[in-house]
Parts: structure tokens; sequence; C-alpha cells
């Protein structure tokens, strides 16, 4: 059973909040991360960091990083926090070598060769991280799961495309346990 963090990098307050438009930009958990974790719950120790909560991300994560010790961190991105989210997972390298960290979103997935040039990403999911991460983490093999890029031994290991499509009435609940739902609050 391995202890995985899921972290929401922060994006809204750059994109949004110093906007006219903030009042469209409410609090609320991160629904893929919390749909991703519903694969996994009750098979490892779940926990969710969202960052947009923090006006000091970096000192939260490291903190959070010191008292939970994950073995795994996920991150998904868009275009517009990929960027945070590789500082994110950096961070994350910096504390502690070992932890794996397994990326992916639709930045990753429209582009996937940019997981190959951050060393700190040790396996990237391009496609449908609904499929791919439960068998990254129950003991799959990655050199046979198809629809990821990762390292091994410094080397870059393409494994394809998946073949398998999303099927929406497959998909567990998601997973509200991780978050704390009481500090979300809505700005209407």
């Amino acid at each position: 059973m391995a202890k995985i963090l899921f972290i929401h990098p922060p994006s809204r307050r750059r994109v949004y909040l110093n906007t006219n438009v903030k009042v469209g930009s409410p609090d609320y958990p991160d629904l893929t991360l919390a749909t991703l974790a519903g694969h996994l719950k009750g098979k490892h120790i779940l926990k969710a960091l969202d960052m947009e909560l923090f006006l000091n991300y970096q000192d939260t994560l490291i903190q959070t990083l010191n008292i939970f010790k994950p073995d795994v961190v996920v991150s998904s991105s868009k275009s517009a926090d990929f960027k945070v989210m590789i500082e994110i997972i950096k961070i994350v390298k910096s504390i502690n070598k070992d932890i794996q960290t397994v990326v992916g979103g639709v930045h990753i997935t429209t582009n996937p060769d940019v997981a190959k040039q951050i060393e700190e990403v040790d396996v990237a999911a391009v496609g449908e991280g609904d499929y791919i991460l439960p068998l990254i983490l129950n003991g799959g093999s990655l050199k046979d799961i198809q629809g990821i890029i990762y390292r091994q031994n410094g080397a870059i290991v393409e494994n394809g495309k998946r073949k398998e499509f999303l099927n929406i009435n497959k998909l567990p609940f998601p997973n509200w346990e991780m978050f704390d739902i009481s500090i979300y609050k809505n700005s209407r």
C-alpha cells in the first residue's frame, strides 16, 4: 500500500483572481484528481494538496512532503499551469529523489515531448489517466502499460498510445474524502 499525494497546481490566482472575472472563478476541489483517486481508494493511502488554497504554496508543499512522506506524487495540468506543475515536481525531487513522480493532463497529452525534457518526471501519462494511473500504481510493470513515457536507467521509454478509450460509465465515483470540503468557498 503506497502513500500517494495528489497535487493540484495553482493557476487561477495568476489567470483570474486579479481580474474583473474573479467572481466567475470559485474555489472547488479538482474533479480530475478526485476521479483519478477514485480508482485507488481503499488500495493506497491517499492525500490531496490543492495549491490553489495557499498563497505560499512552496512552503506548504515542503511541509506536506515532510509530514506525509509520500511514495508517489501525482499531478495533472492544463497548459496554463504546466510550468508551475513542473516547478512543483522539481521541489518534490529536491526534497526526496526517491519519490516517484507521475504527471499527466491535457498539456502532456497534446504535447508529450515536453515530458521527455524534464528529468524530474518519472512517468508521464499520455491520454486518459483514468486507465493508466491504476496500472502504474497497482503493481503493473511499466513496460507493459500503453500510453506512458517513462525513464528507465536514464533512458526515455515510450510505450505508444493506448487503444482503449474512456467509457464514462466505468469511472468510479470521485474520492472527495481526500479534500477538506469546508475550506472551499464560492465567490457568490
